[in-house]
């Protein structure tokens, strides 16, 4: 799971970059994802538990939040491959460098680690 701290640092980079121009709207948006992070709960059954690390299952807005911290490892991938897709964590290429594509994503971030499924 990812760190909320390191989520809400990406996040936040890419947020003011998009919104450069709109810097109060960018930290309205930013507050507002914090607070959303910050009161994530589940519940299995009759216990609850906060959600400290990573997108609860189920949030609403959390393949937008998935989209939008791994947009960077979108970035440096795709011109890697001849055909790239991604959908939340699970990640489709074509190429003919695997091992430029496992390196770069590898080393992106300490909890993502990219395998070869089948050849």
């Amino acid at each position: 799971s990812i760190d909320h701290a390191d989520l809400m640092r990406r996040i936040s980079i890419r947020i003011h970059r998009h919104f450069s121009d709109r810097v109060s709207f960018a930290s309205l948006v930013i507050n507002l994802i914090s607070t959303i992070m910050k009161c994530q709960h589940i519940t299995f059954g009759k216990c609850t538990w906060k959600v400290s690390t990573g997108i609860g299952t189920g949030l609403a807005c959390g393949a937008q939040l998935a989209n939008l911290y791994l947009a960077d490892l979108d970035d440096e991938l795709a011109p890697l491959a001849h055909f790239y897709g991604r959908y939340l964590d699970d990640v489709f290429c074509i190429t003919n460098t695997r091992n430029n594509i496992l390196d770069t994503a590898n080393t992106f971030h300490c909890s993502i680690k990219l395998e070869v499924a089948s050849q």
